[in-house]
């Protein structure tokens, strides 16, 4: 996204987001051939909190309204660790797009997504005090969901990693883009945070901020 942003800007062009996203979609899928999703290139081109949704001719892509003092809660109460374990994509989801194809995935996935409507939900009605809970028994539910539609999405390191995260006070998690190794993202309330990061000691803590920009040119020579 961000390499096609760049060329664009190289030519004096200025495009949508949307378009950085479709395009970015089509180069990895389509001309490459990668065995990779669709909800990375969005978020890269469109930046924020979002409701996305996938349709097999379009991809829409709706801003999630929440106030202020959820943001930054939400905000405060990320916390992204490095496994330490690298993979490549292509590999990880090439099982899971079979099992979905054969529809054997299809449980799972349904499941999955009756959840976005509920995240919403809880995003818009909840208490602040409330939301860490409900979104981390949901990232929960979630985690366990997707380690089911593929083996190769978490492996004993990586099930341990969060089983010290919930121990030490997290309430939920998942590993963040294909699985398999990378970023494990858990929702920690700030208070147990010091907690968690001494239960995972062994892997490096990542700083993070929610970013309402998505990919931008900064600098033009």
């Amino acid at each position: 996204v961000g390499f096609l942003n760049a060329l664009y800007a190289l030519d004096g062009k200025v495009v949508s987001k949307q378009q950085l996203a479709e395009e970015a979609i089509y180069i990895e899928q389509e001309m490459i051939k990668e065995n990779v999703g669709s909800q990375d290139q969005v978020h890269a081109a469109f930046g924020g909190i979002n409701v996305v949704r996938f349709s097999s001719s379009s991809i829409q892509v709706n801003p999630l309204v929440v106030d202020d003092e959820k943001r930054v809660l939400l905000e405060n109460s990320l916390m992204v660790f490095f496994t330490g374990l690298t993979r490549h994509a292509h590999e990880v989801v090439k099982e899971q797009i079979e099992k979905t194809v054969s529809t054997s995935n299809d449980e799972y996935l349904d499941v999955m997504h009756q959840m976005v409507d509920e995240a919403v939900k809880v995003c818009s009605d909840a208490k602040p005090d409330e939301l860490l809970q409900e979104l981390g028994k949901m990232m929960n539910e979630g985690w366990r969901l997707k380690k089911s539609l593929s083996s190769k999405i978490t492996n004993s390191l990586i099930d341990d990693a969060y089983l010290r995260a919930l121990s030490a006070g997290a309430y939920g998690g998942k590993l963040s883009g294909a699985g398999g190794g990378g970023f494990l993202t858990l929702l920690v309330h700030p208070d147990q945070q010091e907690k968690v990061r001494m239960a995972l000691s062994d892997l490096l803590e990542v700083k993070l901020k929610l970013d309402d920009m998505g990919s931008s040119i900064i600098y033009i020579k």
